[in-house]
């Protein structure tokens, strides 16, 4: 299983959910996830013919806000990156990357 693929399995996370993910950085996080977003493009986009759907997992991690981001699309130049862009795990609060995730395990 590549990394974006292991990144993907964020999707079935929901607000309320207790998890635990590795990332490339070696770091072993527990998180609550505390919100889910998920944003289309604006109506000028829309009429430019860009699609793309960003969902944003919002998660509490010793009090701070960390957030994982996947942006799906359709590439409107052959020069553009592939969809789906992952964005690294980051920790708001203290500005830091926690790298990739590379594991997500469900915590009852």
């Amino acid at each position: 299983m590549t990394n974006t693929e292991k990144h993907n399995e964020i999707r079935g996370i929901d607000e309320g959910d207790s998890i635990t993910v590795e990332t490339t950085q070696g770091r072993t996080l527990d998180l609550t996830c505390t919100r889910k977003d998920k944003e289309g493009p604006g109506r000028a986009a829309r009429e430019a013919g860009i699609i793309r759907e960003t969902t944003l997992w919002h998660f509490d991690y010793d009090g701070d806000d960390v957030y994982a981001t996947i942006i799906d699309g359709l590439k409107e130049r052959e020069d553009m990156a592939d969809f789906p862009q992952h964005k690294a795990l980051f920790n708001t609060e203290t500005e830091t990357d926690y790298g990739f995730i590379t594991s997500v395990d469900h915590n009852e």
